[in-house]
């Protein structure tokens, strides 16, 4: 350990000692981070509201969450808070090279700063503050008992964190590592959903389009035969029938590229995602689709039940159109308590539910990936009375 360093409590400054606010705002904040996170937000969104917090409750100049990189050879800040007087240089995505910092990563054990600093630690300069730090409490974030980072707060005058700030920012940097596994789940899950979207486009161009194409080869060479022979009228029959066949691949493909242009992003909720996707569909298939949400907002839903009422509902329009004969189509989506309704109803030809029809291969992929997200489909059918698919989804956090 280093000189004893003269410090100023931070009463003396006219700042509150983080002990006056009292445990009820730590857990208060704590419990904030917890929810945003069991609502889905988005990881910078909760990392930005952990330094916030971190910052007010010890009354610092700055808060600060940094992570190691993938190969851990850098320190790279991932998000700050700082009090407007102070404008420092540093940014988002700069590498964090201080010894006290490093030493917190290295042995994975929290510090403050200047009381548990080593000989040659000496007030560092911080591009964030604009100026040396003359005090600091620095906890690092473990996943697995292994530091992948640390939260670190930050005063440019002389001052004094007490050790229940250190463990009260140990909390906070649980909430960190807690988001950040979150983050890391998501981004798996999403990477999940698009192989399986790939492997079912790649299936549906074989079960179409290939066999079309195949189809057409043969057909081809029946046309070629044909004409040696001289037989017009059954060449034009058989004509007539390639003909048909290739509007049939083609609706498929152009049914393809729509669905694959539809996604989710910050900008398109999924009421809205369903909606310029039905909009599409009825230009290109001539339908009379008629959309009705009970919200514009995308309802609190897991990022793979979002991709996946997606798909069930391309598939249950998809099914209308090769098979129901409607001529009108009604889309609605209801956000309840605890789950999200949405609903595909058809005026078309009907269907007994109980026949060995080639199309119920369609129910059952739209079953089967309802199960995946904890949901279930239910399908109404009368012959000549139209189709009915209902689709019941659990929000996010009846999941917990």
């Amino acid at each position: 350990m280093g000189k004893t360093v003269q410090t100023t409590n931070r009463a003396e400054l006219g700042v509150t000692p983080s002990n006056g606010l009292g445990a009820a705002k730590w857990l208060e904040a704590v419990v904030d981070v917890s929810r945003q996170i069991a609502n889905l937000e988005e990881l910078p969104t909760v990392l930005k509201s952990i330094v916030d917090a971190a910052m007010q409750l010890v009354s610092s100049d700055v808060a600060v969450v940094a992570l190691l990189n993938h190969n851990r050879s850098r320190l790279i800040i991932e998000r700050f808070a700082a009090r407007s007087s102070h404008s420092g240089t540093a940014q988002v995505g700069n590498t964090v090279d201080t010894p006290i910092i490093s030493r917190v990563v290295h042995k994975g054990q929290a510090l403050r700063f200047p009381e548990d600093r080593l000989e040659d630690e000496v007030s560092w300069y911080c591009p964030l503050l604009d100026q040396p730090v003359k005090a600091a409490a620095v906890v690092p974030l473990k996943l697995d008992g292994t530091p992948i980072g640390v939260l670190w707060v930050a005063c440019h005058q002389p001052a004094s964190f007490t050790r229940a700030d250190v463990v009260r920012l140990s909390h906070l940097a649980d909430q960190t590592v807690i988001a950040l596994e979150h983050a890391s789940m998501t981004s798996k899950i999403q990477s999940i959903a698009i192989t399986e979207e790939r492997y079912r486009i790649a299936r549906e161009m074989h079960d179409s389009l290939s066999q079309v194409l195949a189809y057409l080869n043969l057909q081809m060479q029946t046309l070629e035969l044909l004409v040696k022979a001289g037989d017009k009228d059954q060449l034009l029959a058989e004509l007539a029938t390639a003909r048909r066949s290739i509007k049939v691949a083609h609706e498929d493909v152009r049914e393809s590229i729509v669905s694959l242009r539809t996604t989710l992003s910050d900008d398109l909720s999924l009421p809205a995602a369903l909606k310029e996707y039905a909009i599409e569909f009825a230009v290109q298939t001539g339908l009379d689709i008629h959309f009705h949400s009970t919200t514009d907002a995308t309802p609190p839903l897991t990022p793979r039940a979002n991709v996946e009422v997606v798909r069930i509902v391309q598939e249950a329009l998809t099914n209308i159109r090769k098979h129901a004969q409607a001529t009108t189509v009604d889309v609605q989506i209801v956000a309840q308590a605890k789950d999200v309704v949405i609903t595909v109803c058809d005026d078309g030809v009907g269907f007994d539910l109980t026949a060995d029809k080639p199309h119920h291969f369609g129910l059952s992929t739209m079953r089967e990936r309802a199960r995946h997200i904890g949901g279930m489909t239910h399908v109404t059918s009368k012959v000549g009375q139209g189709t009915i698919v209902t689709l019941r989804v659990p929000l996010a956090q009846t999941l917990q």
